[in-house]
């Protein structure tokens, strides 16, 4: 197999994972030494997946091996994270109250100029947590004294303080929890979203202004590329969806008292094994990757909303939508800057890559292609597939179980809501957003996924069976297709 599916993120732009492949080269290099990166970015009608090469994620795995057997190697990984985050975020924070009226365009030039070095970084490095929860599986017998169930394992590494998901979470079932308890308050929530905020502002003023404040805080929870922030009317309709789960209430209970539980279940599982200190170190070390796993996306949520005022302010200069904008590379909008306008060759590739787009990284250096032509690249680099008389695949368990169902696909965050309760989450991969669905779930298969991802963490949370890592579950199943999934052996059927 030439290239791997390595993940399908929904709505992305050339722009962006153009410094994505940018950033693998030299980020890669600089956190971990290896240099032996590549990857195929695919992206139709802006649906965007990215493929990387099993040759080169398999040199990739013995090489990291090596190093993360010294605890020197191990800190310097994790400050990498946090010290590319903290830097992007910092820089983007002074983009979204930066006034732009009176720059001119070289002025927003430069600015842009320092975004690009920042998140060519951030996101060159992005993938480096799943390339090297990929390669744990085999690292973890080698480096721990002891042999733990996969359940301790999952225990022993999971997060002990609330990620900025989970805090959100809390603050905004704590806000259901206001309404449900308070029967004036409830009957609100039966009308309209416009009334109910122009019944909250005037006869609620203090519980409007909760929520309004929440928004605030956690405008970037739900944004991507095409940013698209927290909005009061979001958050009134998401609580409604709130209160007509009945479960809303446990769960946040749950998370409430969720880390204390953990410490001590962690406590337990180290007095029974007596776990050693080099164990507990590295048990810490794939901790901190869970953590990762969380705080990653959420600098990339907060430095996409926060710099988008800056593509707004080139894309009025350059009298160009900030979408069709963002179709063109880096090294394109800075010769367009220089040039101190958009030609009509320009506009033209842009209206190109809003059909298709292909960036390829190979030994050779990084290639871009747009339109017609990207389209036969990509037909040549992955190859013709006919999935339609595949009726069985195979994954990693991530929690035991067994359920038969109809399959729902979501391949974006947009489709959460269409999974109805007992139906199969199929998926390439789940995030936070994907919670509330994956809580109604009979099962989850994802394409993606290791010991650490989000699906297997979740679902070992839920007790909801589980199937990571097939590959081809997108690709195989349908929405309304009746599976099989038998999460003791692996096994995914198509039975109709």
């Amino acid at each position: 197999m030439k290239w791997e599916k390595f993940i399908s993120a929904g709505f992305r732009m050339p722009f962006y994972m153009n410094l994505f492949v940018k950033g693998h080269i030299d980020g890669v290099r600089k956190v971990t030494g290896w240099d032996r990166p590549q990857a195929l970015v695919v992206i139709e009608h802006q649906m965007n997946t990215v493929y990387e090469s099993p040759e080169a994620l398999a040199d990739y795995r013995v090489y990291i091996v090596e190093k993360l057997k010294t605890r020197e190697f191990r800190d310097h990984f994790i400050a990498s994270f946090e010290k590319a985050d903290r830097d992007l975020t910092e820089f983007c924070r002074t983009l979204y109250f930066h006034d732009y009226v009176e720059d001119d365009l070289a002025e927003i030039g430069r600015q842009l100029n320092q975004f690009v070095i920042l998140f060519t970084h951030k996101f060159g490095i992005y993938g480096l947590p799943k390339f090297t929860d990929l390669a744990l599986s085999t690292m973890i017998p080698e480096l721990l004294s002891v042999s733990l169930t996969d359940i301790e394992l999952a225990e022993s590494t999971k997060p002990t303080h609330l990620s900025e998901y989970t805090e959100e979470r809390v603050a905004f079932l704590s806000l259901a929890k206001i309404i449900y308890d308070n029967s004036t308050l409830k009957s609100l929530w039966n009308n309209s979203v416009a009334e109910i905020i122009d019944q909250l502002g005037r006869f609620h003023p203090e519980f409007y202004f909760k929520i309004e404040s929440h928004v605030r805080k956690f405008s970037w929870l739900s944004v991507s590329h095409h940013v698209q922030p927290m909005t009061l009317e979001i958050a009134i309709e998401n609580l409604r969806q709130a209160l007509h789960d009945t479960t809303f209430q446990k769960e946040l209970m749950d998370k409430q008292d969720e880390i204390s539980p953990t410490i001590a279940r962690q406590e337990a599982i180290k007095e029974k094994y007596k776990l050693t200190e080099a164990d507990q170190d590295f048990l810490g070390f794939i901790r901190s990757l869970n953590e990762i796993n969380e705080s990653r996306k959420v600098a990339m949520s907060k430095a996409l909303l926060w710099s988008y005022p800056l593509f707004q302010a080139l894309a009025d200069r350059l009298s160009i939508d900030a979408i069709s904008l963002r179709q063109l590379t880096a090294e394109e909008l800075a010769t367009i800057v220089a040039d101190g306008k958009l030609s009509d060759t320009m506009r033209n590739v842009a209206q190109q890559r809003l059909e298709y787009y292909v960036c390829l990284l190979d030994k050779t250096g990084i290639h871009n292609f747009s339109g017609a032509e990207a389209k036969e690249v990509a037909d040549r680099e992955l190859g013709v597939v006919d999935y339609e008389h595949t009726t069985e695949i195979r994954g990693k368990v991530a929690q035991p179980g067994h359920a038969v169902g109809k399959v729902r696909l979501i391949l974006s965050e947009h489709q959460v809501e269409n999974l109805l309760p007992g139906e199969i989450l199929v998926t390439s991969m789940t995030d936070p957003d994907m919670v509330p669905a994956m809580k109604k779930a009979a099962a989850i298969v994802t394409d993606e996924g290791g010991i650490t991802c989000h699906a297997a963490i979740v679902s070992r949370e839920l007790k909801v069976p589980c199937v990571i890592g097939t590959k081809i579950a997108t690709k195989v199943f349908k929405d309304g297709d009746m599976v099989d999934v038998d999460a003791e052996t692996g096994v995914v059927r198509k039975l109709i």
